[in-house]
């Protein structure tokens, strides 16, 4: 098992996630049962039958939840491939055959196993302990009885004896954590050096007959242009609903101008600084003397405040409207001019204020504000036509299921198009493919938003979307104006992204042959950093990687590892995105420490999960060579076949 480790350690995490999660992603438990005779079976498991209208009902049912448990990153072009049908279809098959196991054994859940699971889940709990207003609830709702719940767990929980006592007994040895600790923890000091393929592309010739030959060998693979569909849409929203209002008069202006006056108006300012002191006699001398010599105020500020606050800032506050601070409204405020107050006690201090500016009071004028009023007034309004066209527009997209435009123009909402919408989202090189807002991307390619472009009602029905929701307060509807199947386009259609991509290819190969070259010269003395006439390195400054903190592609990064420390220092070489890497090993480094306990904390743990997944699969599997399990050539076709 070590071996493995060694050769996939980048995606160790990968495959066991992948050897757990089918358990609660793509599986879950359903009923096999109401086939008609007449049905042919995908699988036969002893003496049950699986067919495809049950696996497909199954299969329609996890897709629904997958759908609610997702919401918008739900993606059915993604989930409802033939891999993922085919290991639900195994699923079922895997269920079947413990099912049969565990009734052949007669493996039931002992009544203390029923009770212990009646009282540990979470739905029947009230903060955190087990409520019988909750379970009777759960059983009312059900419409089932205590009793026959408690059969039904009992026999799941035998079901579950089946292989769960497999699993939970797996151990992984300490000495096998220790030796994978030491590989996926190991660091290393290198230096690299990058061949960017850019910078040999001037060096490229083109030929057209090259080009030619290069384009007909790469096509397929590479310029196969997906299907897609052009949709023509409409949207609701706020702006579409302002649109629709029209100017407001005059007197509508003016009227609401008055009524929001004070929102228009800026409260008058002073900005104010002070002597806070603890002594109102002392206070009293001080403002003596500063009637006299107001100039005097920073240096009484700095010789006499209490403020530590503003004592090294001139005593400022700043600028303070009336009700900043109780208190000030008749003394700061009193004053008809810049100037000092006298002594004011406030809490336990006396304080002396000067104001140094004066901000009066201001009111916008009604022509200052004209084109923000008219704003705020087609808001209001707009707010209620919003909600008068949501319900028309529900009804009116239910009642013409097969129209668009006749819906927006009753509406008065702008129709627009969209091209080159495919199953995994918006194709950019498609003909007449209009400049889209980076919002219109975001709608057009969220999953929501595709899955209904291909849904039977609006592809192959020709019907319309239905009401879209994209927020509470945006509404979007489309109908597919056309189909464009996929095709490979003609060279001269896509020549000058052909043209760059043969320049890359064989920039990348110049990389490489540099790349190789520069090791050539240095490699017989790897204990030197190669430098320049200069003096400065040819490669960049050392850093320590490792197999959680590389910048390195997984290929390289395990050249890099897999070195006998007995070798080092060495080259290496690889290809790296955009170009070739010459990495220079130096030597070992001390492995971070955060890394190491983020493993031990952690790896056990997801190793344990994993080999017990496979220790789970291979119980299964021998099942399966126990049992008579036998699939009929129709499982292959119901694999294949999307799902309707």
């Amino acid at each position: 098992m070590l071996e493995f480790f060694r050769k996939h350690s980048k995606w160790v995490l990968f495959i066991i996630i992948i050897l757990i999660v089918p358990s609660f992603v793509f599986f879950g438990t359903s009923k096999y049962s109401g086939m008609s005779i007449s049905e042919k079976p995908l699988v036969k498991v002893n003496k049950e039958k699986i067919t495809e209208r049950q696996f497909n009902k199954s299969w329609t049912e996890r897709l629904n939840s997958l759908r609610d448990q997702l919401g918008n990153n739900f993606k059915v072009s993604e989930i409802d491939t033939p891999a993922n049908r085919n290991l639900w279809l195994n699923k079922i098959v895997d269920d079947i055959l413990i099912t049969q196991t565990a009734n052949k054994n007669k493996f039931f859940g002992s009544d203390s196993m029923v009770r212990s699971a009646i009282a540990l889940d979470p739905k029947f709990a009230v903060d955190g302990k087990f409520s019988m207003e909750n379970y009777n609830a759960f059983l009312t709702s059900a419409n089932i009885t205590s009793q026959e719940y408690e059969n039904y767990l009992r026999a799941n929980t035998g079901i579950n004896l089946v292989v769960e006592p497999l699993i939970n007994s797996t151990l992984v040895p300490p000495t096998t954590l220790e030796e994978l600790k030491k590989h996926v923890t190991k660091t290393r000091e290198v230096q690299t050096k990058i061949f960017a393929n850019e910078d040999f592309i001037n060096a490229v010739s083109v030929d057209e007959k090259e080009l030619e030959d290069w384009y007909k060998k790469n096509s397929e693979e590479k310029y196969r242009v997906p299907e897609y569909v052009n949709v023509e849409y409409f949207l609701l929203n706020q702006k579409a609903a302002v649109d629709l209002v029209p100017q407001p008069n005059e007197d509508a202006l003016k009227s609401y101008y008055e009524n929001n006056k004070n929102r228009f108006s800026t409260e008058e300012r002073r900005f104010v600084r002070h002597i806070q002191l603890d002594s109102e006699e002392r206070a009293k001398a001080i403002y003596e003397e500063l009637k006299t010599t107001p100039n005097k105020f920073e240096e009484f500020v700095l010789s006499d405040s209490l403020d530590a606050g503003t004592k090294n800032n001139k005593g400022e506050l700043g600028f303070l409207k009336k009700s900043d601070i109780p208190g000030i409204e008749n003394t700061v405020f009193a004053l008809d001019k810049p100037g000092i107050t006298a002594p004011v006690k406030l809490g336990n201090s006396f304080h002396i204020f000067d104001v140094v500016q004066i901000e009066k009071a201001k009111v916008k004028s009604f022509e200052e504000l004209k084109d923000t009023l008219v704003n705020e007034v087609k808001l209001q309004i707009a707010s209620d036509k919003f909600a008068e066209l949501s319900t028309n527009l529900t009804n009116l997209v239910h009642d013409r299921s097969d129209d668009l435009k006749t819906i927006a123009e009753d509406l008065q909402l702008q129709v627009s198009q969209v091209f080159g919408l495919s199953k995994s989202g918006l194709i950019s090189d498609v003909p007449n493919q209009m400049v889209l807002s980076d919002e219109l991307k975001k709608i057009f390619n969220s999953p929501r938003v595709i899955d209904t472009a291909y849904s039977s009602e609006v592809y192959n029905q020709g019907q319309n979307s239905g009401v879209i929701e994209i927020s509470p307060s945006e509404f979007l509807v489309f109908k597919i104006l056309d189909k464009v199947e996929s095709k490979v386009p003609e060279l001269k259609a896509v020549k000058a992204k052909v043209t760059r991509d043969y320049q890359l290819e064989k920039g990348a190969e110049l990389a490489k042959k540099a790349g190789d070259e520069f090791i050539n010269i240095y490699k017989n003395n790897p204990s030197e950093a190669p430098k320049a006439s200069d003096g400065s390195s040819l490669l960049r400054d050392p850093i320590e990687t490792s197999i959680f903190a590389s910048n390195l592609p997984e290929n390289l990064m395990r050249d890099v590892m897999a070195i006998p420390n007995d070798k080092l220092p060495t080259y290496v070489a690889g290809e790296v995105p955009d170009g070739y890497a010459v990495v220079r090993v130096i030597k070992d480094a001390i492995p971070d420490e955060r890394m190491v306990r983020v493993f031990e904390q952690q790896f056990p743990i997801i190793v344990k999960n994993g080999v017990s997944a496979q220790v789970g699969d291979s119980y299964k599997a021998s099942l399966r060579k126990t049992n008579k399990v036998i699939f009929t050539d129709v499982a292959q076709k119901t694999i294949e076949a999307p799902t309707k």
